[in-house]
């Protein structure tokens, strides 16, 4: 299993815009793709930053959901609010080494 994790740092308001469009277009769209496991998106309590992290059976599940059309499409919004130069943006993944 391995996650992908997205940082994102900007404005309050900016970053209310980001998990909006997460949890309402982006993840009905994730959850549709093979190999998908799970997301979490945690805000920093002083509001100035957002990680999504978004489990996967494999990097290569991961890999093929790049290729999603859908995918595509919905991450435009995602891209028109990074675009906007008051958004910054972080992308890793990870392979689970180990859990509780």
């Amino acid at each position: 299993m391995m996650t992908a994790i997205n940082i994102f740092s900007g404005g309050q308001s900016q970053l209310r815009e980001v998990a909006a469009a997460i949890e309402s277009e982006i993840l009905p769209t994730l959850r549709k793709q093979h190999g998908f496991r799970g997301s979490r998106l945690y805000r920093r309590c002083d509001g100035i930053e957002l990680v999504q992290c978004t489990d996967w059976e494999s990097l290569a599940d991961h890999d093929a959901s790049s290729d999603s059309a859908e995918l595509a499409m919905v991450g435009m919004r995602l891209a028109d609010l990074l675009d906007s130069g008051e958004i910054e943006m972080y992308v890793d993944a990870y392979e689970i080494a180990a859990s509780a």
